[in-house]
């Protein structure tokens, strides 16, 4: 079984072992670390991602602007009827 160890600060470049062990062996050492008060962390699952912040809306219009484009489509409008 190929056993890699890592280790090292947070934020930092972490340091990494290598080595061929047997299954007696990875369970030792993870025994004695836990002994330690370790944790273990499994790297390998991806971390839950939280849902999509929704979409930000455009700001209303002012009223004026509102009656302003409303008056605009509407002699847009009668121009294309005459």
């Amino acid at each position: 079984m190929h056993l890699r160890t890592t280790w090292g600060r947070v934020g930092s470049t972490l340091q990494s072992k290598d080595k061929i062990v047997d299954e007696m062996e990875v369970q030792r050492l993870i025994g004695e670390k836990m002994a330690k008060g370790y944790q273990e962390l499994d790297l390998h699952v991806p971390p839950a991602i939280a849902p999509a912040a929704p979409a930000p809306t455009a700001p209303a219009l002012p009223g004026k602007v509102v009656t302003l484009l409303d008056m605009r489509c509407d002699n847009h409008r009668n121009e294309n009827v005459r």
